[in-house]
């Protein structure tokens, strides 16, 4: 859970905890959401509930045990609903499991903290939903709730209501506009030039060290299979070797870097497709090529301040038995990330050491899979008979290295799909409640003149002023958020403005859409029928 902190977590599992708070957050904006709708529907019925309670008071019954009841329907329904949500989640269980790669289930018998967690739930989301419209209709006066005008006394809840809405909308913005960010981010750091071609390229683990002429033959093997382009070897796939150490520059000053290490052949670079920008590749044919020639990336030259690095020197101090004293720079290679994004491109020296060797990767024509496979494995178990093949995709690499941020983006997309459709419900049961309000006065407007489309624009604006409060509040708090949530990356978006317009016009269309067949509807109805109505 709080192993985020791991550099190097490339293909494992990995916890962030800073994910589970913020689905513990999110879950808990879902469940108010969910008891706000609960109390705009309540006292939208309440209306109809007057009479009820003014026979109730007339037959004696005191406004305490009015509001017990009403409390002890809304825990009765807050019951049924997390039953109902207990189905539903054994249902979808296996696909979050399968989508997070854990193994989540519900335990009655064996986890008692989840229980004494559902009874807290249901007492808390029961109590706090019911409160309200207990305490509305409770304190009705049964000569106002026994009146035919009794739900106008109820007209002053419609202020609450608004501010409801208003706060179900400031989370239903926020959760859109978390949405397009982290999509945005994951769409960049899967397009972003990453410095070298992981496409159609697999790689081998060897599981025992080759001597240097059994590594060139096996290579050869390789590449006279008909789809194989180009083979190169390294000490990990990646090109390095996990190593970090310093190096020190042979100059006067004892100069020391700290570098990443990496051990590679002079076919790795050509067939990962990584370019040189000053010098040349490690070469066969030159006799000190192997263990005293070495290349550094663009970063370490960057970090030294060397403009020309070509000819400098590092102190030997890994090879004490050889009789050089000193590593030479022969080539610059451009930085590429060999980990992830999350990570700067940190400096690098190259060795080529075959001692080092521990992987093949194998860059190939995009045929016939299977077959090429095959013949890998068949080559394979010449070289290496009773070891393990062990082959993977790159491209399968880098995508494990973002999928906790692409399971983020999955969840948050359900979530803000999931509030969408509670505040469009909340929305529409106060859009039918306040044109209810209206009817007398939408009547008059048409008998005045007022077309149709005028009416439905006086309406919708009036709805569109909280979503614009609701974004006003909400966007900028998100923003902050999500820059926050950037950080973690070296390589990340920068949220513009198009992110807030994106954002600020879905949850418009989407609150056009909710409230624009009750707006029309009502528009369209005949004005002697909505003047006249009591």
């Amino acid at each position: 859970m709080r192993s985020t902190h791991l550099k190097f977590h490339m293909a494992n599992n990995s916890g962030n905890i800073t994910s589970v708070y913020l689905f513990s957050i999110v879950a808990l904006l879902i469940l108010i959401i969910a008891g706000i709708n609960y109390v705009n529907l309540a006292t939208a019925r309440s209306s109809a509930r007057t009479r009820e309670v003014g026979l109730k008071k007339v037959l004696g019954v005191t406004p305490g045990k009015l509001a017990i009841q009403f409390i002890a329907e809304s825990i009765m329904i807050t019951f049924v609903a997390i039953i109902l949500a207990m189905c539903i989640t054994e249902i979808v269980l296996p696909y979050f499991n399968s989508l997070l790669d854990t193994a989540l289930k519900i335990d009655f018998a064996g986890n008692y903290i989840f229980n004494i967690g559902l009874i807290a739930l249901l007492l808390v989301l029961g109590l706090t939903s019911g409160l309200y419209p207990a305490f509305l209709l409770s304190r009705f006066k049964p000569s106002e709730a026994l009146k035919s005008s009794g739900m106008q006394n109820l007209s002053g809840t419609i202020f609450l209501r608004k501010i409801l809405v208003i706060f179900q909308f400031i989370i239903t913005t926020s959760l859109i506009f978390a949405t397009g960010v982290i999509l945005h981010q994951i769409v960049f750091m899967h397009n972003k030039d990453k410095g070298y071609n992981d496409k159609n390229v697999v790689y081998l683990h060897l599981n025992q060290q080759i001597e240097p002429e059994g590594l060139q033959d096996f290579k050869s093997a390789l590449l006279s299979i008909p789809e194989v382009i180009n083979v190169g070897s390294a000490s990990n796939y990646n090109g390095v070797a996990g190593r970090q150490s310093t190096a020190v520059v042979a100059d006067s000053l004892n100069t020391e870097i700290m570098v990443r290490y990496g051990y590679v052949d002079p076919d790795f670079f050509p067939t990962m497709e990584i370019d040189f920008i000053d010098g040349r590749n490690f070469d066969y044919e030159y006799r000190t090529d192997p263990l005293q020639s070495v290349i550094i990336n663009q970063a370490a030259a960057n970090s030294l301040g060397w403009n020309n690095p070509i000819g400098k020197r590092f102190v030997n101090s890994d090879y004490p038995d050889n009789d050089f004293e000193q590593h030479i720079v022969v080539g610059v290679i451009n930085d590429y990330n060999y980990y992830s994004l999350h990570s700067p491109v940190e400096p690098a020296l190259y060795i080529y050491d075959p001692a080092f060797i521990r992987t093949v990767n194998i860059r190939y024509k995009s045929s016939n899979t299977a077959t090429f496979v095959s013949q890998i494995e068949k080559a394979f178990n010449e070289f290496f008979p009773g070891s393990y093949f062990d082959l993977h995709y790159l491209e399968n690499i880098f995508a494990l290295q973002y999928r906790m941020e692409n399971n983020l983006m999955k969840l948050v997309q359900w979530f803000a799909l999931f509030c969408i459709f509670i505040s469009c419900l909340g929305l529409f049961g106060l859009t039918m409640f306040i044109v209810d309000q209206k009817r007398k006065e939408i009547g008059i407007r048409k008998v005045l003149g007022g077309t149709v489309m005028q009416i439905n624009t006086y309406l919708s604006k009036m709805f569109l002023r909280w979503i614009i409060i609701a974004s006003l509040i909400s966007l900028p708090a998100t923003w902050l958020i999500m820059q926050r949530w950037l950080e973690n990356f070296s390589y990340s978006i920068s949220i513009g403005w198009y992110h807030v317009a994106i954002s600020l016009l879905l949850v418009s269309l989407i609150a056009l859409l909710t409230i624009f067949p009750i707006t029309a509807r009502v528009a369209l109805e005949n004005p002697v029928k909505t003047i006249s109505c009591e």
